[in-house]
């Protein structure tokens, strides 16, 4: 009973605050008919008792005081029963909220402080969050590569992502084959550290994966790691296109559907792709956006999960969920198309993964109609 009279009580503190100047602005909609009410019953009763047919009431500046005292209290009366009501549902929301949180925070603590260890190459990391990196040919691949890695520096600069490596020295114990141990790298180091990319050649051999500006004295490192399961915290979300469409579920022939979900006459083709939350926590109202950005652009659309029908959900940890991001007409080939090389115009198709909570996850597919699938890397 104690802990029914305490939350009733914490309630009642919380349904106290705010209601003068609701009962300062409401008072002739609750107060003045509430008097009047009872003015008009006790004079029925009155004239009941003493069969007068009229009752006589006295009035004056006193009599003006009363009633709108009288009407202030029964207005205040009212805020406070349905702040009272409320009180209890704020409090849930407000406790909730308050657990959804301390979850986040104890997720990325435990994964920094029980689990960080170097389990993850910064190739890796690199391709995970564009998984078309190394595929590009383009020469707009470099600012790509500046974009991850100033993304993934901020990571490190503000400690949210630990990262090892071996500095690099030269000397006769080099030359004999010898590698420097992994140490943690400072999150300062990266005020003036950049990368050098090379991580992504893999005949580089130990050459160095970051260099510092000039007038620093830093040291420089190779073997760049991070790790995985703290990384994930930051960047959860992936997308995933596998092309041997095992059960038919990355593309297949689908009919229209109306409102209702009843099937309409004709068919296309729709292409899917799975969002997957890699981490240890929920992530919030994940959505998905998918451009067309080639010679026949369209503008960036929200696309409608499979499951919910909706243009966002909630991914628990380790789950996903499938959404369309192409619908092509059945037959392919619609008079007016462009075709042939040309047909190339229509890609390349850019999906974009975002949620409340998370870094968005972009990844890039190359289209044309005339293949299968008609999505690729």
């Amino acid at each position: 009973m104690r802990k029914f009279f305490s939350f009733w009580w914490l309630c009642a503190k919380r349904a106290l605050r705010g209601n003068a100047p609701f009962a300062n602005d409401w008072q002739w909609l609750f107060g003045y008919p509430a008097i009047a009410i009872v003015i008009w019953l006790i004079g029925a009763y009155y004239a009941e008792l003493s069969g007068r047919i009229e009752v006589t009431l006295t009035t004056g500046a006193f009599g003006a005081f009363v009633a709108a005292v009288i009407a202030y209290v029964i207005t205040w009366l009212v805020s406070f029963f349905v702040r009272l009501a409320n009180a209890p549902v704020t409090v849930f929301h407000e406790q909730k909220d308050r657990a959804n949180k301390l979850e986040q925070q104890l997720s990325v603590h435990g994964s920094s402080e029980q689990e960080a260890y170097p389990d993850w190459r910064i190739d890796e990391l690199f391709t995970r969050i564009r998984p078309d990196l190394l595929q590009r040919t383009d020469a707009e691949v470099g600012d790509t590569w500046d974009e991850v890695g100033s993304e993934v520096k901020d990571a490190f600069s503000l400690g949210r992502l630990s990262v090892w490596g071996r500095q690099v020295k030269h000397g006769p114990g080099t030359i004999l084959g010898e590698r420097q141990s992994l140490r943690p790298i400072s999150p300062n180091y990266w005020h003036v550290a950049h990368f050098t990319y090379s991580f992504f050649d893999n005949t580089a051999g130990d050459a160095p994966h970051t260099y510092v500006e000039d007038g620093h004295s830093e040291v420089t490192y190779t073997d760049l790691r991070v790790n995985r399961a703290q990384a994930l915290t930051i960047w959860p979300l992936e997308i995933i296109f596998d092309p041997s469409n095992p059960a038919r579920r990355f593309w297949s022939m689908e009919s229209p559907r109306d409102e209702n979900d009843n099937k309409r006459p004709g068919a296309f083709w729709e292409y899917r792709v799975e969002i997957k939350n890699n981490s240890q926590r929920t992530v919030r109202n994940v959505s998905v956006t998918v451009e067309h950005t080639g010679g026949m652009p369209l503008r960036p659309v929200d696309s409608i999960f499979d499951k919910n029908r909706k243009t966002s959900c909630d991914l628990k940890p380790g789950c996903s969920e499938l959404i369309p991001i192409i619908r092509w007409p059945i037959p392919a080939i619609q008079a007016g198309m462009l075709a042939g090389s040309t047909a190339l115009e229509y890609g390349p198709v850019t999906v974009m993964a975002s949620a409340d909570d998370a870094r968005p996850t972009m990844r890039i597919f190359k289209f044309d109609y005339q293949a299968e699938p008609m999505l690729f890397n």
